[in-house]
Protein backbone atom coordinates (compact mmCIF):
# COMPACT_ATOMS: atom_id res chain seq x y z
CA UNK A 1 0.00 0.00 0.00
CA UNK A 2 1.28 3.40 -0.73
CA UNK A 3 1.01 4.60 2.49
CA UNK A 4 3.21 2.05 3.98
CA UNK A 5 5.71 2.19 1.68
CA UNK A 6 9.50 2.85 2.97
CA UNK A 7 12.33 5.18 1.49
CA UNK A 8 15.96 5.09 1.33
CA UNK A 9 17.72 8.23 3.02
CA UNK A 10 20.89 9.30 0.96
CA UNK A 11 24.23 8.97 2.02
CA UNK A 12 25.01 12.30 3.08
CA UNK A 13 22.47 12.27 5.75
CA UNK A 14 22.30 8.37 7.19
CA UNK A 15 23.03 5.25 5.44
CA UNK A 16 20.35 3.15 7.55
CA UNK A 17 17.27 2.16 5.71
CA UNK A 18 14.11 3.51 8.30
CA UNK A 19 11.43 1.44 7.20
CA UNK A 20 8.13 3.69 8.30
CA UNK A 21 5.18 1.40 9.40
CA UNK A 22 0.98 2.63 9.16
CA UNK A 23 1.80 3.18 13.13
CA UNK A 24 4.97 5.12 12.73
CA UNK A 25 2.80 7.04 9.70
CA UNK A 26 -0.32 7.70 11.93
CA UNK A 27 2.41 9.21 14.34
CA UNK A 28 3.90 11.66 12.37
CA UNK A 29 1.14 13.01 11.04
CA UNK A 30 -0.77 13.34 14.71
CA UNK A 31 2.50 15.49 15.35
CA UNK A 32 2.28 17.33 12.34
CA UNK A 33 -1.68 17.92 13.33
CA UNK A 34 -0.19 19.31 17.03
CA UNK A 35 2.47 21.34 15.47
CA UNK A 36 -0.57 22.69 13.34
CA UNK A 37 -2.84 23.78 15.85
CA UNK A 38 -0.09 25.37 17.76
CA UNK A 39 0.57 28.02 14.82
CA UNK A 40 3.96 26.33 13.58
CA UNK A 41 2.90 26.53 9.90
CA UNK A 42 3.90 29.67 8.20
CA UNK A 43 3.07 30.21 4.35
CA UNK A 44 2.14 27.08 3.67
CA UNK A 45 5.81 25.42 5.66
CA UNK A 46 6.37 24.17 8.93
CA UNK A 47 8.72 25.94 10.75
CA UNK A 48 11.99 24.54 12.11
CA UNK A 49 11.13 24.39 15.60
CA UNK A 50 7.94 22.59 14.84
CA UNK A 51 10.62 19.54 13.25
CA UNK A 52 12.65 19.85 16.41
CA UNK A 53 9.55 18.90 18.21
CA UNK A 54 8.28 16.47 15.50
CA UNK A 55 11.96 14.56 16.08
CA UNK A 56 11.50 14.72 19.41
CA UNK A 57 8.37 12.56 19.95
CA UNK A 58 8.75 10.16 17.20
CA UNK A 59 12.42 9.16 18.81
CA UNK A 60 11.26 8.92 22.17
CA UNK A 61 8.28 6.95 20.87
CA UNK A 62 9.74 4.42 18.63
CA UNK A 63 13.18 4.29 20.22
CA UNK A 64 14.74 5.08 16.48
CA UNK A 65 17.39 7.35 15.20
CA UNK A 66 15.13 9.76 13.27
CA UNK A 67 16.53 12.68 12.39
CA UNK A 68 14.85 16.41 10.64
CA UNK A 69 15.67 14.99 7.00
CA UNK A 70 13.89 11.48 7.77
CA UNK A 71 10.74 13.44 8.57
CA UNK A 72 10.96 15.65 5.77
CA UNK A 73 11.29 12.93 3.05
CA UNK A 74 8.69 10.93 4.95
CA UNK A 75 6.04 14.19 4.78
CA UNK A 76 7.08 14.92 1.16
CA UNK A 77 5.82 10.74 0.67
CA UNK A 78 2.81 11.60 2.55
CA UNK A 79 2.01 14.40 0.82
CA UNK A 80 2.67 12.77 -2.97
CA UNK A 81 0.52 9.97 -1.89
CA UNK A 82 -1.96 12.42 -0.38
CA UNK A 83 -2.45 14.54 -4.35
CA UNK A 84 -2.52 11.42 -6.12
CA UNK A 85 -5.90 10.33 -4.26
CA UNK A 86 -7.05 13.98 -3.72
CA UNK A 87 -6.86 14.42 -7.11
CA UNK A 88 -9.12 11.45 -8.01
CA UNK A 89 -11.82 12.42 -5.41
CA UNK A 90 -12.19 16.03 -5.27
CA UNK A 91 -15.45 17.59 -5.76
CA UNK A 92 -16.67 14.43 -6.73
CA UNK A 93 -20.09 14.16 -5.64
CA UNK A 94 -21.62 10.82 -4.50
CA UNK A 95 -18.27 9.74 -2.36
CA UNK A 96 -17.62 9.69 1.08
CA UNK A 97 -14.40 9.08 3.27
CA UNK A 98 -15.25 6.94 5.93
CA UNK A 99 -13.60 7.81 8.92
CA UNK A 100 -13.93 3.57 10.36
CA UNK A 101 -12.83 1.74 7.19
CA UNK A 102 -10.84 4.53 5.70
CA UNK A 103 -12.61 3.55 2.74
CA UNK A 104 -14.57 5.85 0.33
CA UNK A 105 -18.13 5.27 0.48
CA UNK A 106 -20.30 5.50 -2.94
CA UNK A 107 -22.92 3.06 -4.51
CA UNK A 108 -21.89 0.55 -7.15
CA UNK A 109 -22.61 2.22 -10.18
CA UNK A 110 -21.37 5.25 -8.91
CA UNK A 111 -17.73 3.38 -8.64
CA UNK A 112 -18.18 1.88 -11.91
CA UNK A 113 -18.63 5.57 -13.37
CA UNK A 114 -15.87 6.90 -11.90
CA UNK A 115 -12.96 3.72 -12.58
CA UNK A 116 -14.58 4.30 -16.31
CA UNK A 117 -13.61 7.59 -16.34
CA UNK A 118 -10.43 7.43 -13.93
CA UNK A 119 -8.82 3.93 -14.04
CA UNK A 120 -6.56 4.39 -11.07
CA UNK A 121 -9.69 5.06 -9.25
CA UNK A 122 -10.07 1.33 -8.95
CA UNK A 123 -6.96 0.67 -6.41
CA UNK A 124 -9.24 2.86 -3.88
CA UNK A 125 -12.49 0.51 -3.74
CA UNK A 126 -11.14 -1.93 -1.36
CA UNK A 127 -7.84 -0.04 -0.11
CA UNK A 128 -8.05 1.92 2.79
CA UNK A 129 -6.22 5.31 2.94
CA UNK A 130 -5.59 6.20 6.48
CA UNK A 131 -5.67 9.98 8.11
CA UNK A 132 -7.09 12.15 4.44
CA UNK A 133 -8.99 14.31 6.66
CA UNK A 134 -6.25 15.05 8.77
CA UNK A 135 -3.70 15.49 5.35
CA UNK A 136 -6.80 16.96 4.12
CA UNK A 137 -6.32 20.02 6.89
CA UNK A 138 -2.78 19.76 6.87
CA UNK A 139 -2.34 19.99 3.19
CA UNK A 140 -5.46 19.90 0.89
CA UNK A 141 -5.32 24.13 1.34
CA UNK A 142 -1.64 23.79 -0.52
CA UNK A 143 -2.64 21.43 -2.94
CA UNK A 144 -6.01 23.20 -4.02
CA UNK A 145 -3.72 26.04 -4.90
CA UNK A 146 -0.91 24.69 -6.38
CA UNK A 147 1.49 21.42 -5.77
CA UNK A 148 3.01 23.56 -3.01
CA UNK A 149 0.69 26.43 -2.71
CA UNK A 150 1.64 30.02 -3.09
CA UNK A 151 2.59 32.84 -0.53
CA UNK A 152 -0.31 35.74 -0.23
CA UNK A 153 2.67 37.86 -1.08
CA UNK A 154 3.97 35.94 -3.93
CA UNK A 155 0.22 36.12 -5.07
CA UNK A 156 0.11 39.80 -4.81
CA UNK A 157 3.28 40.58 -6.33
CA UNK A 158 2.36 38.20 -9.81
CA UNK A 159 -1.68 39.86 -10.01
CA UNK A 160 0.03 43.51 -10.05
CA UNK A 161 2.84 42.21 -12.25
CA UNK A 162 -0.52 40.88 -14.60
CA UNK A 163 -2.36 44.33 -13.91
CA UNK A 164 0.06 46.51 -15.05
CA UNK A 165 1.38 44.14 -18.01
CA UNK A 166 -2.45 43.98 -19.35
CA UNK A 167 -2.49 48.00 -18.71
CA UNK A 168 0.49 48.72 -21.03
CA UNK A 169 -1.06 46.67 -23.89
CA UNK A 170 -4.48 48.34 -23.22
CA UNK A 171 -2.87 51.10 -23.56
CA UNK A 172 -1.07 50.71 -26.99
CA UNK A 173 -4.07 49.03 -28.10
CA UNK A 174 -5.77 52.59 -27.75
CA UNK A 175 -2.95 54.58 -29.22
CA UNK A 176 -3.46 52.30 -32.75
CA UNK A 177 -7.12 52.20 -32.57
CA UNK A 178 -6.86 56.42 -32.42
CA UNK A 179 -4.56 56.45 -35.49
CA UNK A 180 -1.41 57.73 -33.57
CA UNK A 181 0.79 55.09 -33.84
CA UNK A 182 1.31 51.90 -36.25
CA UNK A 183 2.44 48.35 -35.86
CA UNK A 184 5.51 48.03 -38.89
CA UNK A 185 6.70 44.86 -36.76
CA UNK A 186 6.99 43.04 -33.34
CA UNK A 187 9.25 45.64 -32.31
CA UNK A 188 8.70 49.34 -33.71
CA UNK A 189 6.11 51.39 -32.70
CA UNK A 190 6.21 54.54 -35.63
CA UNK A 191 4.60 57.43 -34.37
CA UNK A 192 1.98 59.35 -36.89
CA UNK A 193 1.57 62.59 -35.49
CA UNK A 194 2.72 65.02 -38.27
CA UNK A 195 3.18 68.00 -35.70
CA UNK A 196 6.45 65.93 -34.61
CA UNK A 197 7.46 64.31 -38.07
CA UNK A 198 10.70 66.97 -38.78
CA UNK A 199 12.00 64.86 -41.83
CA UNK A 200 8.36 65.08 -43.00
CA UNK A 201 7.90 69.08 -42.66
CA UNK A 202 4.62 68.40 -41.57
CA UNK A 203 3.58 65.88 -43.94
CA UNK A 204 0.58 63.77 -42.97
CA UNK A 205 1.81 59.48 -42.98
CA UNK A 206 0.08 59.17 -45.91
CA UNK A 207 2.10 61.93 -47.69
CA UNK A 208 5.53 61.09 -46.24
CA UNK A 209 6.65 57.57 -46.55
CA UNK A 210 10.02 58.04 -46.86
CA UNK A 211 12.62 55.63 -44.66
CA UNK A 212 14.30 58.62 -42.99
CA UNK A 213 11.29 59.51 -41.69
CA UNK A 214 9.90 56.44 -40.67
CA UNK A 215 13.34 55.42 -39.10
CA UNK A 216 13.56 58.85 -36.81
CA UNK A 217 9.88 58.85 -35.80
CA UNK A 218 10.61 54.57 -34.70
CA UNK A 219 13.76 55.64 -32.79
CA UNK A 220 11.61 58.68 -30.88
CA UNK A 221 8.79 56.40 -30.36
CA UNK A 222 10.66 53.16 -29.14
CA UNK A 223 13.15 55.34 -26.62
CA UNK A 224 9.65 56.76 -24.80
CA UNK A 225 8.11 53.59 -24.91
CA UNK A 226 11.29 51.74 -23.22
CA UNK A 227 11.52 55.14 -20.60
CA UNK A 228 7.89 54.62 -20.22
CA UNK A 229 8.52 50.85 -19.47
CA UNK A 230 11.55 51.25 -17.22
CA UNK A 231 9.35 53.49 -14.78
CA UNK A 232 6.55 51.24 -14.95
CA UNK A 233 8.75 48.45 -13.90
CA UNK A 234 10.74 50.61 -11.11
CA UNK A 235 7.44 51.83 -9.42
CA UNK A 236 6.26 48.22 -9.55
CA UNK A 237 9.58 47.27 -7.75
CA UNK A 238 9.24 49.53 -4.97
CA UNK A 239 5.41 49.03 -4.70
CA UNK A 240 6.38 45.27 -4.16
CA UNK A 241 9.03 46.22 -1.91
CA UNK A 242 6.68 48.13 0.41
CA UNK A 243 4.27 45.45 0.37
CA UNK A 244 6.56 42.51 1.47
CA UNK A 245 7.68 45.40 4.22
CA UNK A 246 4.57 45.39 5.41
CA UNK A 247 3.83 41.87 5.16
CA UNK A 248 6.76 41.34 7.15
CA UNK A 249 5.98 43.64 9.55
CA UNK A 250 2.39 42.42 10.32
CA UNK A 251 3.62 39.12 10.38
CA UNK A 252 6.01 40.12 13.08
CA UNK A 253 3.63 41.83 14.89
CA UNK A 254 0.67 38.56 15.02
CA UNK A 255 3.76 36.86 16.37
CA UNK A 256 4.90 39.07 19.05
CA UNK A 257 0.98 39.13 19.78
CA UNK A 258 1.00 35.34 20.00
CA UNK A 259 4.10 35.10 22.18
CA UNK A 260 3.12 38.01 24.89
CA UNK A 261 -0.32 36.22 25.45
CA UNK A 262 1.19 32.71 25.30
CA UNK A 263 3.85 34.22 28.28
CA UNK A 264 1.13 35.81 29.98
CA UNK A 265 -0.82 32.89 30.30
CA UNK A 266 1.60 30.89 30.64
CA UNK A 267 2.45 32.53 34.24
CA UNK A 268 -0.74 32.89 35.15
CA UNK A 269 -1.73 29.34 35.09
CA UNK A 270 1.86 27.44 35.46
CA UNK A 271 1.77 25.40 38.36
CA UNK A 272 3.73 26.79 41.29
CA UNK A 273 6.06 23.36 41.71
CA UNK A 274 9.88 23.29 42.48
CA UNK A 275 11.74 20.94 40.78
CA UNK A 276 12.35 18.95 44.18
CA UNK A 277 8.37 18.91 44.13
CA UNK A 278 8.52 17.38 41.08
CA UNK A 279 10.98 14.84 41.40
CA UNK A 280 9.00 13.99 44.96
CA UNK A 281 5.72 13.40 43.10
CA UNK A 282 7.53 11.19 40.08
CA UNK A 283 8.97 8.86 42.85
CA UNK A 284 5.61 8.74 44.86
CA UNK A 285 3.69 7.93 42.09
CA UNK A 286 6.05 4.81 40.87
CA UNK A 287 8.08 6.53 37.99
CA UNK A 288 11.34 4.33 37.54
CA UNK A 289 13.95 5.53 39.14
CA UNK A 290 16.32 4.99 35.67
CA UNK A 291 13.04 7.07 34.20
CA UNK A 292 12.74 9.92 36.39
CA UNK A 293 15.43 12.35 34.77
CA UNK A 294 13.74 12.06 31.39
CA UNK A 295 10.12 12.48 32.42
CA UNK A 296 11.46 15.23 34.96
CA UNK A 297 12.46 17.11 31.74
CA UNK A 298 10.00 16.24 29.86
CA UNK A 299 7.40 17.66 31.92
CA UNK A 300 9.09 20.81 33.20
CA UNK A 301 9.82 21.42 29.12
CA UNK A 302 5.54 21.76 28.46
CA UNK A 303 3.37 23.72 30.81
CA UNK A 304 0.51 22.23 29.77
CA UNK A 305 1.73 18.66 30.04
CA UNK A 306 3.12 19.68 34.42
CA UNK A 307 -0.22 21.12 34.82
CA UNK A 308 -2.11 17.77 33.64
CA UNK A 309 0.67 15.94 35.83
CA UNK A 310 -0.24 18.10 38.67
CA UNK A 311 -3.51 18.32 38.47
CA UNK A 312 -4.27 14.56 37.75
CA UNK A 313 -5.88 11.89 40.75
CA UNK A 314 -2.82 10.64 42.46
CA UNK A 315 -4.55 7.13 41.22
CA UNK A 316 -3.98 6.80 37.85
CA UNK A 317 -0.77 9.93 37.55
CA UNK A 318 1.23 7.40 36.46
CA UNK A 319 -0.64 5.95 33.89
CA UNK A 320 -1.41 9.55 32.40
CA UNK A 321 2.14 10.65 32.90
CA UNK A 322 3.01 7.64 30.98
CA UNK A 323 1.08 8.27 28.27
CA UNK A 324 1.81 12.01 27.87
CA UNK A 325 5.49 10.96 27.69
CA UNK A 326 5.35 7.31 25.41
CA UNK A 327 1.59 7.05 23.56
CA UNK A 328 0.01 10.46 23.51
CA UNK A 329 1.30 13.40 21.90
Amino acid sequence: MLMSLCYRMAPNNSKETLNWTRHMDDALIDAFMTEYNKGRKVNGTFTSTAYDNIVRYLTALFGKQIDKDKVKNRWKTLKRNFSNVYDIFKSLSGFAWNPTTHLWDAEPEVWDTLIEAKPKAAQWRNNPFPNYEKMLILYGVDRANGDEGETMREWRKRRRTQEETTRTVNDIDNLVSQGRYSLQNDDDFVELDGQNNSHGQGLSPEEDNSPVANSACSKRTKRAFKEHENNLKKLTEAICRVADALDRGTEAILQGNIAITKASTTKMQAPQLSGEELCKLLEECGIEIEKIPDVYCFLMNDVDKLRTAVQCPVAIRKQVIMKMFYGSY
